[in-house]
């Protein structure tokens, strides 16, 4: 876990503290951060138990929904006659069920070689709406770069500056516990 304030968050008439200060701050989150990881653990151990409990359950389910599907299907596809002319299809208790146009798939074989028979055989306008082509910046690759060449790219840095935070060595308990406190700050905005 992560945290930092952003500069407008940060106050300046804030009084001064000292080191002892901040130690017994970190000893009260540790205790808040303690308390969050054994509700995080506690829910994970009851989900487990619920889906262990559930499980045989939800399995036999699926296995039954499939082998109603298949059936359905097969007297459907032996049954084609039912669903000519204007009516195509049926609802019965929920299910629509008949036949259906199916969109034809393009198979591409040799990707390469229809790539190249395409640049040959069609002028370029023909081409646009049959090819792409990508191209991207790389940022982390621009970072390296030195700053008299940014510039001359039309590439800014922003300004690096310092701010307070706060990083958790965390277990997985604090990984959701955070990913749920980053929930609840984006709901908020």
């Amino acid at each position: 876990m992560i945290r930092s304030l952003e500069p407008h968050e940060q106050t300046r008439d804030a009084k001064p503290v000292t080191l002892e200060d901040i130690q017994s701050l970190c000893k009260a989150l540790r205790t808040s951060c303690d308390a969050g990881e054994k509700v995080v653990n506690e829910f994970e151990a009851e989900k487990l138990a619920l889906e262990k409990r559930f499980a045989g359950r939800f399995v036999k389910a699926a296995d039954n929904i499939r082998a109603d599907m298949d059936e359905l299907l097969i007297a459907l596809a032996t049954s084609r006659d039912l669903f000519r002319g204007a009516k195509k299809t049926e609802t019965f208790f929920g299910f629509r069920v008949g036949f259906m146009k199916k969109p034809g798939k393009v198979v591409v074989v040799d990707e390469a070689d229809t790539i190249a028979r395409i640049e040959k055989l069609l002028s370029p306008k023909e081409q646009s709406g049959l090819l792409k082509v990508t191209k991207s910046l790389v940022k982390k690759g621009l970072s390296a770069l030195p700053g008299d060449l940014l510039k001359k790219l039309g590439v800014t840095l922003e300004a690096d500056t310092e701010a307070p935070f706060v990083k958790a060595e965390e277990g997985d308990a604090m990984k959701r516990l955070n990913a749920l406190i980053q929930q609840d700050g984006e709901e908020a905005k």
